[in-house]
Order: structure tokens, then sequence, then C-alpha cells
């Protein structure tokens, strides 16, 4: 891009502005999270902007079949996060088809060091239960005080409880 081009230029709050309106309309992506990674590439301006708001890796999204890809770019946005940052986490049935137990527990071993930044987890509908029994069973313990939602999906229901910091939450298996 041309060193002298409009874009080079923008303010960082219209950069912000402009990401959020588009991060918030991209709801009918495939991947919305995508969102911060297309912004960084536009110009290095932006580039920049973007590597220096951690808000925007902060949303964790395991919802590909390719498990090593979604592992290396969730293992890339948490070390642009801060250490504060509170943690959004969905986890979709995508990744739990072939070899799902391997697959869940590299996934835990990557977040669970990261629970008490948990802002929110979702465990979308279609997830098989033998992958939610681990989940859970490796939460039973768990401290995340910074837990807001804890959305699990399952078949026939919707499952919502809002948990407050000083909750500590204890879920026994399926």
């Amino acid at each position: 891009m041309h060193p002298h081009h409009k874009l080079n230029n923008i303010p960082y709050d219209i950069f912000i502005t402009v990401v959020l309106f588009c991060w918030d309309n991209s709801a009918e992506c495939d991947e919305p999270s995508h969102c911060p990674t297309t912004a960084s590439h536009v110009c290095s301006t932006w580039r920049r902007y973007a590597l220096d708001t951690p808000t925007f890796w902060s949303s964790l999204s395991f919802r590909q079949t390719d498990m090593h890809r979604a592992l290396l770019r969730c293992e890339t946005w948490l070390e642009r996060t801060r250490p504060d940052s509170p943690l959004d986490i969905v986890l979709g049935p995508e990744p739990f088809g072939a070899a799902s137990v391997k697959r869940v527990k590299s996934i835990m071993r990557m977040i669970m060091p990261h629970v008490r930044r948990w802002r929110s987890l979702r465990v979308e509908r279609g997830v098989p239960r033998k992958i939610l029994r681990i989940i859970f069973d490796r939460l039973r313990d768990a401290e995340a005080p910074m837990l807001e939602v804890l959305k699990v999906i399952g078949d026939s229901a919707t499952s919502t409880r809002l948990l407050r910091p000083t909750d500590r939450w204890k879920l026994d298996p399926f």
C-alpha cells in the first residue's frame, strides 16, 4: 500500500470504531473471529493498532476441524492478550469427529492455565457427551473468578447460568 494512503493516517479511535462495527456485523460469517486478523492485514498502521489492542484477541474459538491450525491460532491470540484480559471461549462440535478425546485434551491443556481469566465459556450443540464429561471433569475444582456466563447448548435445550465472580462452581458430570 502506498505510504501516504489515507488508511495509514486514520486515528486509533476511528480504527477501533470501524473494526468493532465490522466485527458486530460479521455474525453471519462462518468465523467472525477472523475480523482482527483481517484488520491487521490492511496496512502497517492497522496492523500496529490491531496488535496493540489485546481485547481483539480475547475470543478463542474452537470450531474448526483442522485442530493443528486452530491450536496455533489460539496460542498466538493468547500471546497477544494481556495476562489480566478476560477471555471468551467457544467450543463447537467440529473438532470432535476423529480422535476427539485427544483433541479435547489438547484444547483443555491450552485453556486451563487461563481459567482464572475466563469471562465466558460456550459449548455449542453437537459436542459429544463424552467430550462434555472430559471438559467438566477438568473444570470440577477450577476457580474462575471472572466467569460471568457458562452456556452449554444441548441437543434439546439451552442451559445458561450466570455466575457472580465470588461463586465457586462445581459441576457434576453428565
